[in-house]
């Protein structure tokens, strides 16, 4: 049967997102030294080529190659990028009866009123341009700080009703952001934003130490979206490897769903083989127990792993890796 709404679908399933498109991207294309986004032009078929291998896997949802496509790390071609983007998505899930979501990173937060101080404005613009386009699910991803979003949000309901919002944070194994923010504090903030649909975590953390903090927090009703790394990265001559396990990580993540979390996926190092794996470790039907609750912040010790080999020049793409903002 076809689901067209997203919470619709959630009411009876599991909703499983696909892997990373920057870090599997270049292990495909190593040669190519643009941003991973900037592929949506260069590089079309490439793009495609990842959506359709995501959704063969088993993704029931996508995301645009987008995630810092805005009008300051890309001011002439920042629309181009997202309407490239947004139709190469569209036309593979649509083979599939699959969900897209308009992916939309961090933008940075100026102090000079001049520059848009708080970044609100920069959101409001790229959900403008996703709204053009016809999208009505956005993911809000690798965060370190909620500002703007509840305006942004209010913003994507009043002009489609109908839309389902992520909001999606890049959280230390402690517990704390990069901007010195504690997850249990995003949580309640996001609870009280009545715009915004799901709470979630993406990047920084593998899928062991994102279980853990998740399983400490309270998300104030808001659906659990939960997205780790493969593991944690190692540099090796200028460029980063993951090798963890696909299996270990899909058993993880699937125990993720098990315990609450009504949205799942992966990020930095994940492929394809690793949402089949989660895939298969998803029974047809799953019965959602209530997330524990508490407040404590989780203990670290994050172990090592290392394999899918990304450039670790700067850039929006290499900050998104190593500092989760």
């Amino acid at each position: 049967m076809i689901v067209s709404d997203v919470r619709t679908y959630l009411k009876d399933n599991i909703l499983l997102f696909d892997g990373a498109m920057g870090t599997y991207l270049t292990s495909l294309e190593r040669s190519y030294k643009n941003e991973p986004e900037q592929a949506v032009l260069d590089m079309p078929d490439l793009v495609r080529r990842i959506h359709l291998e995501y959704l063969k896997a088993g993704s029931r949802a996508i995301t645009t190659n987008t995630f810092s496509a805005n009008s300051r790390n890309f001011p002439d071609t920042w629309e181009k990028m997202i309407d490239a983007g947004w139709r190469i998505a569209s036309e593979a899930a649509s083979k599939f009866d699959a969900f897209v979501f308009a992916d939309i990173g961090p933008v940075d937060f100026q102090d000079n009123p001049e520059e848009d101080s708080d970044g609100t404005a920069e959101y409001i613009r790229i959900a403008g341009r996703f709204l053009k386009n016809g999208a009505k699910n956005f993911l809000f991803e690798t965060l370190s700080m909620a500002d703007g979003l509840a305006e942004t949000a209010r913003f994507i309901k009043q002009q489609c009703p109908q839309a389902f919002i992520i909001a999606s944070f890049a959280v230390l194994p402690d517990g704390f952001t990069r901007d010195g923010l504690f997850a249990t504090q995003l949580a309640r903030t996001i609870a009280g934003c009545p715009d915004i649909d799901a709470f979630g975590m993406n990047c920084i953390q593998d899928a062991t130490h994102m279980a853990e903090l998740a399983s400490r927090l309270d998300t104030g009703g808001k659906i659990l979206s939960l997205m780790p790394n493969a593991g944690y990265p190692t540099v090796l001559g200028h460029r980063m490897f993951y090798d963890g396990d696909p299996a270990f990580f899909a058993q993880a993540v699937a125990e993720m769903a098990e315990k609450g979390a009504r949205i799942i996926g992966g990020c930095c190092g994940t492929t394809p083989l690793h949402i089949r794996r989660i895939r298969e470790a998803l029974p047809e039907t799953r019965v959602v127990r209530k997330p524990q609750i508490s407040v404590a912040p989780a203990s670290t010790s994050p172990d090592s792993v290392a394999g899918t080999p990304a450039d670790t020049s700067v850039s929006p793409f290499w900050d998104k890796l190593t500092s989760g903002g």
